[in-house]
């Protein structure tokens, strides 16, 4: 019968299958099989259509609800929503209801609760982002937000604010908006539910892909909000605050951020790379790393030290990505430390032999041009020895491999690395019996400018 009804193009029939089913849902009789061989979800959005002029409120009030607790059931249970989906309920003005009952959410707070569910739910299709967008959904969102006591309420309405922020225009429209500053606020009280802090943290790390929010941010505290978070989150390992509180802390930094700023976030950030278990986490703890140390610029050098030990310790990981940017937080610390630091990383002899070995054997062509770089600088500081002793003669040849590529930042790297790698006797004997040698000798020599004189190519 609900079957029947919902292929009807009759209003009357497939409105009410639409309540039916919600009541259904509710009392949990029918489970997701039962549901998709209904081929309802067209049926359903059409029920959101405003209310006609032959209705009563109640009766369009009720309808509606009815097709958004079931288009929330289709959210609990991961059902994809369609491209056809989209435009059906663009061309009823199916989000145009969504609006209305957030708005009011006042006087229709059940509703207006699953409605924010639902627009994050159609929002969290990249494609959708411009139709909620131009909805006009965003004021009503924050209202909620800044002045609702419904807990699911704020839950819902953040995790739609953090996808509609992902758009320039939303986040220019929210540059003078005070309202910024109170959820900052919410976000500075320690809200009881985790779902509605990561949402929270989530719209932060959103708005703050914009750079007019790092000086706002700045001033309103963000970096005390960011040390709570993180401090309470680390006892309680909840890891995806943990991971957003980084992202907000890489994007925030810029060179001229004061040390002093930088330096309070140091210390969480280190104990996040000692302690995190997660890949994504991890990753992104890297990335922070090595953007606020670039972004300081070395006038922090004296705390750099403290990072060594778990970046090197990541760089033994089975995990190409955390491995490749523990070696570009490497890069980074050598950069503004110097010999010291090297020769910290180079004594185990674990940091060179990670480094030849990718270099020798990865395929992927940034792998392969981080790991020389940071080989390089192993060389660069007496080192080569070290290098050719894992290498062998497979280092050599493959950076004499290196020279024949079109991009010239590559051969010249190669080309130094060569040349540190020659003060060495052992290293020597290798270049000698490197394949094609004089064809790559004589190479060279005709790439200098200007020319050799004959004596300096005779010897």
């Amino acid at each position: 019968m609900l079957y029947q009804s919902f292929s009807s193009a009759k209003p009357l029939l497939y409105e009410t299958a639409t309540v039916c089913l919600n009541e259904l849902i509710e009392s949990k009789k029918i489970d997701l099989s039962e549901f998709k061989t209904l081929s309802c979800e067209g049926r359903v959005i059409s029920t959101l259509a405003s209310q006609r002029a032959d209705e009563t409120e109640a009766a369009a009030v009720n309808r509606h609800a009815s097709a958004i607790g079931v288009l929330t059931y289709m959210d609990n249970l991961n059902v994809e929503w369609t491209q056809s989906m989209t435009q059906l309920i663009v061309d009823l003005g199916g989000l145009e209801t969504f609006k209305f009952y957030i708005e009011n959410y006042l006087e229709f707070e059940g509703i207006a609760v699953k409605a924010a569910q639902v627009a994050a739910y159609i929002g969290s299709y990249k494609e959708n982002l411009a139709i909620l967008k131009e909805c006009g959904i965003l004021n009503g969102l924050m209202n909620a937000l800044c002045k609702s006591r419904s807990i699911e309420l704020k839950r819902n309405a953040s995790e739609c604010l953090a996808i509609l922020i992902k758009d320039a225009g939303i986040r220019a429209q929210l540059e003078q908006d005070e309202r910024v500053s109170k959820l900052l606020l919410d976000l500075a009280a320690g809200p009881n539910d985790i779902l509605y802090q990561e949402n929270l943290l989530l719209c932060f790390v959103n708005l703050t892909v914009s750079k007019i929010f790092k000086k706002l941010l700045y001033d309103d505290g963000i970096i005390e909000v960011l040390l709570e978070i993180l401090s309470k989150a680390e006892k309680s390992k909840e890891e995806t605050s943990i991971l957003y509180c980084l992202k907000i802390a890489a994007n925030i930094s810029y060179p001229t951020c004061p040390p002093a700023t930088l330096s309070k976030l140091l210390a969480p950030i280190i104990r996040t790379l000692k302690t995190a278990k997660g890949v994504d986490t991890i990753v992104q703890a890297l990335v922070t790393s090595q953007k606020m140390i670039e972004d300081d610029g070395g006038r922090l050098a004296q705390d750099y030290g403290k990072f060594l030990s778990p970046v090197l310790s990541f760089t033994r990981s089975v995990d190409d990505d955390v491995i490749y940017q523990a070696l570009r937080v490497l890069l980074t610390l050598f950069k503004y430390t110097g010999t010291p630091l090297i020769n910290q990383a180079a004594a185990s002899g674990e940091a060179v032999k990670v480094c030849v070995l990718l270099y020798c054997t990865h395929t992927d062509p940034m792998m392969v041009t981080i790991s020389r770089r940071v080989m390089l600088e192993f060389a660069k500081c007496g080192h080569g020895g070290a290098v050719g002793e894992v290498g062998k003669i497979t280092v050599v040849e493959k950076l004499f491999a290196d020279l024949r590529k079109e991009d010239t930042e590559e051969k010249k790297e190669s080309l130094e690395v060569l040349a540190h790698l020659s003060e060495f006797p052992e290293n020597r004997e290798n270049i000698c019996n490197t394949k094609g040698i004089k064809e790559y000798v004589v190479r060279l020599i005709g790439m200098m400018t200007p020319p050799l004189p004959l004596s300096k190519i005779q010897e």
